[in-house]
């Protein structure tokens, strides 16, 4: 069987108005990327208006429903994949237990340790998000 690189893109609604338009900027940076790196993307997932937070996104449930015919998965940064450092580090461990190897192609992102500082960081914004006083 032959293995794909693929791409995942999400954004939420807010701070966004037109959610589609940012999953399309996020998906023309990840095909630079791979073209600068020789890949060709052969597939692509994107969940446009839905939060990090859920895992239950449709695109992302069908890239793990994929992951048997994936090589690799390339995605802007760690927060798109999920907010929450829990579901980040399962996410990542059933990419590697399925033999796909995930690439972020924002400079600096592609390391193990960096990937679970930087979740912890999303984490803490959205609490502080959440927690802000809503203006009526």
């Amino acid at each position: 069987m032959t293995r794909i690189v693929a791409a995942y893109c999400r954004t939420a609604c807010a701070g966004e108005s037109d959610p589609p338009s940012g999953v399309r900027r996020q998906e023309e940076e990840i095909r630079r990327y791979a073209k600068h790196r020789g890949l060709a993307i052969e597939a692509s997932y994107a969940d446009a208006g839905v939060s990090g937070i859920k895992l239950q996104r449709p695109q992302l449930q069908r890239l793990l429903a994929d992951c048997r015919a994936i090589d690799t998965v390339i995605t802007r940064d760690p927060e798109r994949l999920s907010r929450d450092h829990g579901q980040l580090l399962a996410l990542l461990l059933m990419f590697r237990n399925a033999g796909v190897r995930v690439e972020y192609c924002e400079e600096g992102r592609n390391h193990g340790f960096l990937e679970t500082v930087l979740c912890a960081v999303a984490e803490v914004e959205e609490a502080k998000r959440r927690s802000k006083p809503k203006s009526r």
